[in-house]
């Protein structure tokens, strides 16, 4: 084999080991990233509705909020999400 070769191919086996190594560690563990997403995720619905009530009208009764109410209701079991979340 030539020199060329050896050094490609100890490149390619030194990648695949650090790429390995890399995959076995569980970074959204390290980072906790689904308490900082839930936590993220609270807080700017929370954002969201003091805006809306603020600038906007908020509709908390009616035939409109029954609809929203409703399809709200069927994304959530459909997707198993608690609605009061």
């Amino acid at each position: 084999m030539t020199k060329f070769s050896i050094q490609f191919s100890l490149l390619i086996l030194s990648f695949l080991c650090i790429w390995f190594s890399f995959s076995q560690i569980k970074w959204m563990e390290i980072f906790h990233i689904k308490e900082n997403s839930s936590k993220l995720e609270r807080e700017l619905g929370d954002f969201y509705m003091k805006s809306l009530e603020l600038y906007g009208k908020v509709i908390e009764e009616g035939d409109m909020f029954d609809t929203l109410e409703e399809i709200k209701e069927r994304i959530c079991s459909g997707n198993n999400i608690n609605p009061e979340k």
